[in-house]
């Protein structure tokens, strides 16, 4: 009798990973698990078509109906599997490389994951009495039709996926049971109390407060500021920056003097320039200054005082984010307790040591 090797899954799937983000389009595992709608069948990424990789590498020998796992009773083909891999090439970045045996494992081992969790998921469903809506059926699939340029393309696509609307239909709605299972099972469930957020925000005022904002162009004299004469040299510069060039010290030539544009100061940075420039009104220049020993003539480009967000608003958003944080920690234990209880097998001889 044939050995049946028993193998739990953990892993996150595209379906999981689309529902968390609350994308409202099908998950590609549920996209026909081949080429996209439109397309020219299940197109490898190497060129060709999918029947065009060795079977004996991919592990099917040409059977696509041989069975690999049995997950909670629920059979699992080659043929399903060999869907998968190629969706996960398709998404995954093969394009280009050349299908080694290891990087073959590898793909056989993740899309083996996925069906198995996916499969899990949608038995979660059911066993919750979830059943898709056929009206919300029928708009994913209308949406299909219309994204595979009309009914024409779409009905060419699937015969050259060997696939029928039927099937398409059946995907769509395990689709759906599934994202109403993660919806009741996980995301209602995620709850944040007005106790939770006010501990974040009393901990992180901070960072709900715009800083302020003060910058300044910078006129630096090499000059004594001891020297009376220095200081008239200050003045005299100033008048010509005011009269000349419109209050625009980048527009002198230097002459015993350097300018810095787009200077941030603050108190902590420059402290004696920023209490200066705090004095002033945006676009004036001020007369000379010693600050530190040196001779400056300083114009005010920009301030903006700090703006502290609303606790009303920095909530809200606190709330959001608790709540996403929630939503993905419940989601991964979801998944986790869905592969604890489940009753996995591999049967294919080749995926056997690939499971462990």
């Amino acid at each position: 009798m044939k050995r049946i090797f028993t193998k739990k899954f953990l892993l996150m799937t595209s379906i999981t990973a689309g529902l968390l983000l609350a994308t409202p389009s099908l998950s590609p595992a549920f996209k026909g698990m081949g080429a996209p709608e439109g397309g020219s069948g299940m197109t490898s990424p190497h060129g060709g078509e999918s029947d065009t990789l060795d079977p004996a590498l991919m592990g099917h020998q040409g059977n696509t109906n041989i069975i690999v796992a049995n997950v909670n009773g629920r059979e699992i083909t080659m043929g399903e599997l060999m869907q998968s891999i190629m969706t996960l090439m398709t998404r995954g970045g093969y394009g280009g490389r050349e299908m080694s045996a290891e990087m073959s494992r590898k793909l056989r081992y993740d899309a083996l994951q996925e069906l198995a969790m996916e499969e899990l998921a949608y038995q979660k469903g059911i066993s919750l009495g979830i059943t898709a809506d056929p009206a919300a059926v029928q708009k994913h699939l209308d949406a299909k039709i219309s994204a595979a340029g009309g009914r024409e393309s779409f009905d060419k696509s699937l015969a050259e996926q060997k696939k029928t609307i039927a099937d398409v239909t059946n995907e769509i709605s395990r689709f759906l049971v599934v994202r109403e299972a993660i919806n009741q099972d996980v995301y209602r469930k995620a709850m944040v109390s007005p106790e939770e957020v006010d501990k974040v925000y009393n901990a992180n005022k901070a960072q709900f407060t715009a800083p302020e904002q003060v910058t300044i162009t910078d006129v630096i004299f090499f000059l004594d500021p001891n020297d009376p004469a220095a200081v008239k040299k200050v003045e005299e510069t100033a008048k010509k920056i005011t009269e000349e060039h419109n209050n625009t010290p980048s527009g002198l030539a230097p002459d015993g003097f350097v300018v810095e544009s787009g200077v941030s100061v603050s108190p902590q940075d420059r402290a004696g320039l920023y209490e200066a420039a705090r004095k002033m009104q945006p676009g004036t220049l001020s007369g000379p200054l010693v600050i530190d020993g040196t001779l400056h003539l300083i114009k005010l480009d920009h301030y903006q005082p700090a703006v502290e967000t609303p606790a009303d608003q920095a909530k809200s958003a606190i709330s959001a984010q608790l709540k996403r944080n929630k939503r993905q920690e419940m989601l991964t234990e979801w998944r986790n307790n869905l592969v604890k209880s489940a009753d996995i097998k591999i049967t294919h001889e080749l995926l056997k040591d690939e499971g462990k």
